[in-house]
């Protein structure tokens, strides 16, 4: 590719850039801590689809505290084959096989304060367990917990790294974690990036 350079965005107070690609998966906001409410839908469609036409569905999950790639739950919350309304979900209204719960991790899972909170884990299963749904390689679903007071998450483009004509032009649609949140769109050109809410550059590295 000719002519092409490649785009670092160095952000002020250390914001933590991260791109979201759960496909089974999605969280409202797209980016949230442990003390933060957050909702998650699971697509029933997506993944094994084991649970595509199912008439309720629970949510088995845990949280992972060792690290930002672990995989052990902890804390896990779901009795698996119990149709005892623990992790249950509610349709999404207005969508065919899309569930969703709303938490806050930390006292959902009843983690102690003292205990860092990198991923959530979790699968998904039918009242009574005999079907469930998983990643598309059958195994645990993992959306990870902001470790940043501020963290920017990039949802849009969604490959990296990105490369843009050194005269080109791209726009980032990004969202900001608590304190505050909000997501606007802003348009690169050049070398230049100024968006109200940072202090950000952009700059062409070799």
């Amino acid at each position: 590719m000719q002519n092409q350079t490649k785009f670092i965005l160095i952000l002020a107070h250390l914001l933590v850039i991260s791109f979201s690609g759960r496909a089974q998966v999605t969280t409202d906001p797209v980016c949230f801590s442990d003390v933060q409410q957050v909702k998650i839908i699971y697509d029933a469609t997506k993944g094994t689809s084991g649970l595509a036409g199912a008439s309720k569905v629970y949510m088995h999950a845990g949280v992972i505290i060792d690290s930002s790639t672990g995989t052990g739950w902890e804390y896990v919350v779901g009795n698996w084959g119990q149709d005892d309304g623990i992790g249950q979900m509610s349709p999404v209204a207005g969508e065919t096989d899309k569930w969703e719960i709303t938490l806050t991790p930390r006292t959902y899972f009843s983690v102690p304060s003292n205990v860092t909170i990198y991923r959530l884990g979790m699968v998904f299963r039918n009242a009574d367990g005999s079907r469930e749904g998983k990643n598309d390689s059958n195994g645990d679903i993992f959306v990870d917990v902001s470790q940043s007071a501020v963290e920017l998450i990039v949802s849009s483009p969604a490959n990296s790294p990105y490369f843009v004509d050194a005269a080109g032009t791209v726009e980032f649609l990004a969202n900001y974690l608590p304190p505050m949140v909000l997501q606007q769109t802003h348009r690169i050109l050049r070398s230049s990036f100024e968006p109200h809410w940072s202090r950000s550059r952009v700059r062409p590295v070799s």
